[in-house]
């Protein structure tokens, strides 16, 4: 079956849901805009790549935004660990399914992590601890818990990528 989509309808359909989404955690109409346009020039780049078996449109649209927003954080070094539950979660219901179907896809991927690696990312993003308190209840260092978790967010990528 082949499936067509052009750039130029993704534009028309998620501009305003991409600036909306990316102004709602900067608060900069500039930078919003400069943001969105480089989400755009990304689709753009990568609109062959899209599979609709993977993924629903909004869901390959949306992860590229949130990713393009990270990097955008980074380059900011707002924070020392950038992380999904500094970014705020909206009600909107696109957003809903987005998040939805990445749980799913997330889920999946923990259960295939060895159990202390699994362990440590829940520790962090679950239960939102620190590295210090996941290296305590481990009986690890604070630097051993930090290696551990950047290995599995390394793994989790690797895993993801291949379902």
């Amino acid at each position: 079956m082949s499936f067509e989509i052009s750039a130029e309808q993704v534009y028309k359909d998620y501009k305003n849901k991409v600036f909306g989404y990316i102004f709602n955690r900067i608060h900069n109409h500039a930078d919003a805009e400069d943001l969105t346009s480089d989400v755009f020039a990304k689709i753009v780049a990568h609109i062959d790549s899209y599979n609709p078996e993977k993924a629903s449109l909004s869901t390959w649209v949306f992860v590229i935004t949130r990713n393009t927003l990270i990097e955008h954080f980074r380059k900011q070094r707002i924070t020392e660990d950038i992380d999904e539950q500094q970014i705020p979660v909206s009600d909107e219901p696109v957003e809903k399914i987005v998040m939805e179907e990445q749980q799913e896809l997330l889920a999946k991927a923990l259960g295939e992590l060895p159990e202390k690696m699994r362990d440590i990312v829940v520790a962090r993003y679950y239960y939102g601890y620190r590295f210090a308190k996941i290296g305590e209840m481990m009986d690890m260092t604070e630097a051993n818990a930090r290696v551990t978790h950047a290995r599995a967010l390394s793994k989790l990528k690797e895993i993801i990528e291949k379902l």
